[in-house]
């Protein structure tokens, strides 16, 4: 997700950003902890309010390391979630690849369209907080 890192680096790396891009859905990219494989975890979703709760449609969570984001987790509104990692019955951490390569491929053409819809010219003077 080059363009969520370069839209993070072009505001100094805010811990939360929310981007406003009209006609699409804010987006909004934070730090929210440490990933599952011990490095920074950032969450990055389009937002839209249902009967007045916000709804995260979808949502992506990922590692930052090796100065790349790995994806490990992802939700869409429906319900549905996929994740790369999980603890087997003996307290191992496992690994499912084909979630990681379909997470990948998902990064990768949201990437795209991330940046295709403006949002990093966007970003400049959206709210930023540290």
């Amino acid at each position: 997700m080059k363009t969520i890192q370069q839209i993070r680096s072009g505001l100094g790396n805010p811990a939360y950003c929310k981007i406003n891009n009209e006609p699409y859905m804010p987006l909004v990219i934070e730090e929210i902890g440490i990933g599952p494989n011990g490095h920074k975890a950032i969450s990055v979703a389009h937002y839209y309010e249902q009967n007045g709760d916000l709804v995260a449609d979808p949502e992506m969570c990922f590692e930052e390391w090796d100065g790349k984001l790995w994806p490990y987790y992802f939700r869409a509104c429906t319900g549905y979630e996929q994740e790369v990692y999980f603890t087997d019955e003996q307290g191992r951490k496992m690994m499912r690849p084909t979630v990681k390569r379909e997470l990948q491929q998902f990064a990768a053409m949201w990437n795209r369209n991330i940046r295709e819809q403006g949002f990093v010219e966007a970003s400049k003077g959206n709210e930023v907080a540290a």
